[in-house]
């Protein structure tokens, strides 16, 4: 999935910390060269023939703006694509047009394709009122036209209220030195850019779950933030397979979930069921709703004895805010497997075929070294590879703090 074109919507509620992020420029492969700019007026004047042509019409008023230059585009992952353009008039009134047959995602910029643009759906014969006040960097919206629409304003709005605070922010730290700030500042102020990230994530989400699905709901989970979780498009594909089960929105996002490779970053981790040191069979799909850690090992093997002390130290220290472990367990020797554990104090779950190096989990996972680790997200899906020591604990301090 592409993200570089949009980098300008996101970067107007990205938070600047010069200790923490980069703004990128935003950038677009489409062919917005080659567009032209009409009146209202040329509009209305154009013959019978173009306005067969053009079934779906966005509206309206951009405030205390004559002459400024609109533009529309269609919006896809991999790209902007130009549909149509138009001056506002002396009172700041506009109309374009699109040919489209079936919903469509759009961006309205106003004034360059620079500017953080305003999404909506446009619908084969639909006509939609959209009146702009552009007074300031974060455009004000009022929309009147369908449910779709309505929903897109609601993100929209959501969206404006975390660029609002992360303006703030960065207007806070624009004099921030990184090379003379004290320790104790650069945590206050990570800590605070982290809490900023986690809340319009949260809203994102809450977004998600609570909204009916349409396309804004895909725009919400594949536009907005930079790096959008499994669980957020998950969440994303299970609300628009009930709202909008036949868009083509949802057959690309189901598409793109499914074409995850399995044991990559992202994919869904296959399932393990083995049996437990008691005797009792435990299943990997038992464990969602928390983060785990998928931790092969061996009572045999010197590296996982020795970075066992570390296991313990995180499993202690997050186990209660929703961090769990599933020991997966290379021995042949059940005895030794079982005393490794009671000696280690591994007091999360543990699992095990005894088969050694025949282990069908390791297979599974392609298992070739030990201690190798898989962490999960909530929903099963794999979110990183290989993390022992401090590299771990970093991860779930990311994670949980």
């Amino acid at each position: 999935m592409s993200k570089n074109f949009l980098t300008n919507w996101r970067t107007l509620a990205s938070v600047m910390a010069i200790i923490a992020i980069c703004v990128v420029a935003c950038g677009s492969n489409t062919s917005d060269n080659n567009q032209t700019e009409k009146t209202v007026s040329e509009v209305v004047a154009e013959d019978d023939v173009q306005a067969k042509e053009t079934n779906s019409v966005i509206y309206g008023k951009i405030e205390n703006s004559p002459n400024e230059l609109v533009i529309l585009r269609e919006l896809t992952v991999k790209n902007l694509i130009f549909l149509d353009s138009i001056r506002t008039d002396e009172k700041g009134n506009y109309e374009l047009k699109a040919a489209v047959d079936q919903e469509t995602l759009v961006l309205i910029n106003i004034g360059n394709i620079q500017s953080p643009g305003v999404p909506m759906v446009m619908k084969p014969d639909g006509k939609i009122k959209l009146t702009i006040d552009n007074s300031s960097v974060f455009p004000s919206i009022s929309v009147k036209g369908d449910n779709a629409n309505e929903y897109m304003k609601k993100l929209y709005d959501l969206y404006i209220v975390h660029g609002k605070k992360s303006q703030e922010f960065n207007e806070r730290v624009s004099d921030f030195d990184p090379r003379t700030a004290s320790d104790s500042l650069k945590k206050a102020l990570n800590a605070e850019y982290i809490s900023l990230q986690k809340a319009m994530s949260d809203d994102i989400m809450s977004f998600v779950v609570n909204t009916t699905g349409s396309e804004a709901t895909f725009f919400a989970a594949t536009y907005i933030l930079p790096e959008p979780t499994m669980e957020l498009q998950d969440a994303a594909l299970e609300a628009m397979k009930k709202g909008i089960p036949d868009s083509r929105y949802t057959k690309e996002l189901e598409e793109r979930l499914n074409a995850i490779k399995p044991l990559d970053i992202g994919g869904m981790a296959p399932e393990i069921k083995l049996m437990s040191p008691e005797g009792n069979e435990i299943a990997l799909s038992s464990l969602r709703g928390q983060y785990v850690l998928i931790d092969f090992w061996a009572s045999w093997c010197g590296p996982c004895r020795r970075e066992n002390p570390n296991v313990v130290k995180v499993y202690n220290k997050y186990h209660s805010k929703g961090f769990e472990i599933l020991g997966v367990s290379l021995d042949k020797d059940g005895n030794k497997w079982k005393g490794a554990i009671k000696q280690d104090g591994l007091t999360w779950m543990h699992v095990s075929d005894l088969k050694g190096w025949q282990s069908v989990a390791a297979a599974t996972y392609n298992i070739h070294s030990i201690p190798a680790t898989i962490l999960l997200d909530k929903s099963g899906r794999i979110i990183a590879k290989d993390l022992r020591g401090q590299a771990l604990e970093a991860k779930l301090q990311e994670i949980f703090n």
